[in-house]
Formats: structure tokens, sequence, C-alpha cells
């Protein structure tokens, strides 16, 4: 979501911790982490504090780094026309960053975050022995996905890549058992692949209007 702050539109993130952290503030981007428990008033008041210290320190990032995913990620050129992925705590892409445009950084994000959908996709599809006919991606402020099991399709938030990576396979997995209107799940499996699945729901309730 974004708030308008001392004339600054910034992208709000609710986290689980416990103090209001500045994920990124330059040109381009301007990133701030909230905890989830704290009062909009609250929140608002802290970040107008936060930016006024912060803002003249904060220098602009790195050309060749890249927020997604809930963090900072070091981007390291390949050659042109091969796949763009993450291994060890870098992105690897043919796509310049040089330019600092946006767009350049949307294709980036966007092209990880259906790699990180469709492995989340294959696991799950397997995990029920079900199929889903197509995925789609696409603005969504109200959810992070919508199935449509009569079409065979489920479409996912085209912005679910500032999330965490395992907040993003949370909710695959939730669409798939969606698509598949499974009503109830299984404790143990909740507990073994998501076990801050608690935090996860309350940042999407907080994220997505229609979320529930």
């Amino acid at each position: 979501m974004q708030w308008e702050v001392d004339n600054q539109n910034i992208d709000v993130l609710v986290t689980e911790g416990d103090v209001i952290e500045i994920a990124r503030w330059d040109d381009y981007a301007k990133i701030v982490y909230i905890p989830a428990k704290m009062p909009k008033s609250e929140a608002l008041w802290s970040i107008r504090n936060l930016l006024r210290q912060k803002q003249q320190i904060i220098s602009a990032s790195p050309t060749r780094e890249l927020h997604v995913f809930g963090k900072q990620w070091p981007v390291t050129s390949i050659k042109k026309g091969q796949k763009t992925y993450m291994r060890d705590g870098t992105i690897f892409s043919y796509i310049p960053l040089n330019d600092k445009t946006i767009s350049t950084a949307n294709r980036i994000k966007s092209a990880l975050l259906q790699q990180i959908v469709f492995a989340a996709m294959d696991r799950w599809e397997h995990f029920y022995a079900s199929t889903v006919a197509e995925i789609k991606f696409r603005k969504n402020d109200r959810q992070p996905f919508i199935c449509n099991p009569k079409t065979g399709c489920i479409t996912f938030d085209s912005g679910l890549h500032r999330f965490k990576i395992d907040q993003i396979e949370y909710a695959v997995y939730c669409a798939v058992r969606s698509f598949n209107n499974l009503a109830q799940a299984d404790s143990k499996v909740l507990q073994r692949h998501f076990p801050h699945r608690k935090t996860t729901e309350k940042i999407f309730c907080y994220e997505y209007e229609a979320y529930d």
C-alpha cells in the first residue's frame, strides 16, 4: 500500500518486526516496513520522525542492486538471452539496471516472481494430485490470487514480489487449496512448510482489502 508522508509517496509494507525500518529511500523507490500491530496514526508519526532523521544520510541504492522479495539483492549481469534467475543470494539477469528505470526493474521482478510461483505450483499440484490449466498474473489490490475452476485458471497479483518468498509460496499453497475446494488444511503440512503462516495471514489481511 502507499502512504503520503511529508509530500512523499511511500510504499508501506507490514512486517512481523517490532520497529519501523526504512528498506530503501532514493529517487526510484521509497519503501518502509511497519510492525503489523502498530496503529496507523502511530506508524505515520514514527515514519515522519524517522524520515526526517534518516533522509539526509540514506544514499541511493547501488546501481547493481534490486529490492525485491523484502530485501536488497546484488544483481550480476549475464549474457543476453539467458534466463533471469536467483542463486546463493544473488540475482543473475541480462536485463540492464544501469539506467535505473522502473520498467527494467519491474521486468526482473516479474520474471523472478513467475519462477517462484511456477515452482510452488508444481510442488502443490503434485501434492494434491491436481492440475491447473493456466496461470496468469495481473495487478490486484484486493486479493493475492483469484481462482476460477470453471476455466481452470488461477490469477496471481503481479505485485506479489513485494512479499518475502515464503509468503509468496504460502499464497500459492492457499490458491491451490482454494482451486480444489479443500476446506480444511493439514496442520502437519502447515507446520512443516509454513511455520510463520499466522504472520503472513495478518500481512495479507493488511495489504489486501478482500483477503479473508
